[in-house]
């Protein structure tokens, strides 16, 4: 039987495949839980801010719906976290552009919050928009009632979900409008980023 000219002592060529930069490339880092909730909770709860500032100074805000802005964002947190969780999506991050366009996206909406009165206005056309269609959708009417004739007794429980419900639907608007945004910002940085991914 031949045997083959192999040099045991000689050390293994590296593929391309298997080369470092190209492991570096496709490399996921592990979820880190912890972090992930501290960090939609500080998005979240700064993004939120505007719609809590106008509700307690124009509008006098009651516990319930304390209650319903805060179980909404919660809602909102670990809907992001379970995004951030998935493989996929932490492999897509290492795409420059992809990357690029997320971190804008979110700094830009942060920014928004804290500049007044720009968030403050942005937060009252989405949270109208928001209230007209839960209303349309479930109140019929009572929404409104509501606000403007306290003595209307109505089941804490429904009270509740109607805030709820319209602090979801609020929150669902301007992610879309920043998911638009968003997506301009990835079309420019495709222009001018490498996508490494």
């Amino acid at each position: 039987m031949k045997e083959d000219n192999v040099n045991p002592y000689q050390a293994p060529v590296a593929s391309p495949s298997t080369s470092p930069r190209d492991r570096d490339r496709h490399e996921v880092k592990p979820f880190n839980l912890k972090i992930s909730i501290v960090r939609w909770l500080a998005i979240c709860g700064i993004s939120a801010a505007p719609s809590f500032v106008f509700g307690f100074v124009l509008e006098g805000i009651a516990q319930l719906k304390i209650i319903a802005m805060l179980s909404g964002i919660l809602t909102f947190v670990a809907i992001y976290v379970y995004i951030e969780s998935r493989k996929s999506i932490r492999r897509r991050m290492k795409s420059k552009p992809f990357r690029t366009a997320i971190y804008t996206g979110y700094i830009t909406r942060i920014a928004i919050s804290v500049l007044f009165p720009v968030g403050v206005y942005l937060d009252v056309m989405c949270g109208m928009v928001s209230v007209g269609l839960t209303d349309a959708v479930l109140g019929q009417g009572l929404m409104p009632r509501i606000q403007d004739e306290p003595s209307i007794k109505m089941s804490a429980a429904m009270t509740l979900l109607l805030f709820y419900i319209t602090t979801l639907v609020q929150g669902v608007i301007l992610n879309l409008i920043l998911g638009g945004y968003t997506l301009i910002v990835y079309a420019i940085a495709k222009v001018f980023q490498k996508d490494t991914y």
